[in-house]
């Protein structure tokens, strides 16, 4: 039987948007996958290239290509980190659906959480909409920090720096 590795295409950027080291992550990834017989072929491209590619969805001219951006995504609320990504209601030009993905499952979801105004409910909704994306594999989240850093109980004095929110 002969076996064909996966070919897959993903846009990336060298920098911007918080992400730190994104060369050195995005060539780990790479080698990570192709241990399972995934070739990750990386479109090495300016940061701006990369959200216009995401505005205008998979399939766009101006994605080159692409099967996949590698773009670093705000969860500082719900609707920016469930609706205008998952949605099918938010699939370009509408959003950023950027994988045009529609689960209706999933629509109702965040419908539902969008809706609910109970903190704890809407806290209750929103990580059953986490654990649906988690267990459907819908992404491959990878961490860019803006500023990770460890801390030894022994360190005084630190004032942790301003946050972008």
């Amino acid at each position: 039987m002969l076996f064909r590795s996966l070919v897959l295409k993903v846009m990336v950027s060298p920098s911007s948007s918080g992400q730190m080291i994104p060369q050195p992550m995005n060539e780990y990834i790479q080698q990570n996958l192709k241990a399972v017989g995934i070739r990750l072929e990386l479109v090495s491209t300016d940061w701006e290239v990369l959200r216009g590619c995401r505005r205008t969805g998979a399939g766009s001219q101006g994605c080159m290509g692409v099967h996949g951006i590698n773009n670093s995504s705000a969860t500082n609320d719900e609707f920016t980190a469930f609706r205008r990504i998952y949605h099918s209601g938010a699939i370009a030009p509408r959003g950023f659906n950027f994988m045009h993905y529609r689960d209706p499952v999933l629509d109702a979801m965040i419908d539902r959480a969008h809706n609910t105004f109970d903190d704890t409910r809407r806290t209750h909704a929103l990580a059953d909409i986490h654990t649906y994306l988690v267990d459907q594999a819908v992404d491959l989240w990878v961490v860019h920090d803006v500023a990770p850093r460890a801390l030894s109980p022994k360190v005084k004095g630190f004032v942790q720096p301003k946050s972008w929110f």
